[in-house]
C-alpha cells in the first residue's frame, strides 16, 4: 500500500522492544536480524524499525520517511 511511512528507533534492547512493539501492533516482525528488527503494517501502511543501538538512544531517536511509488 502506497504512501507508506517509515519510522526507524534506536533502542537500548531489542530484545525486549521487539516483544512490546510485538503486542502493541499485535503483529510478529517481517525481519529480525543481529541488532535489527522491522515491522511492515498494511493499515495504516507503516514500515517500523528497531535498530540496537545503546550509544544513540539518548540523544537521536532515528529517522522518519514517507515511501511512494
Amino acid at each position: 500500500m502506497f504512501p507508506r511511512m517509515h519510522a526507524s528507533i534506536y533502542v537500548s534492547d531489542l530484545e525486549k522492544s521487539v516483544d512490546f512493539y510485538s503486542k502493541f501492533f499485535e503483529v510478529q516482525p517481517a525481519k529480525i536480524r543481529a541488532g535489527y528488527a522491522k515491522f511492515q503494517l498494511e493499515n495504516p501502511g507503516l514500515v517500523f524499525s528497531l535498530v540496537e543501538n545503546k550509544a544513540r538512544v539518548a540523544g537521536n531517536f532515528g529517522h522518519m520517511g514517507i515511501q511512494v511509488e
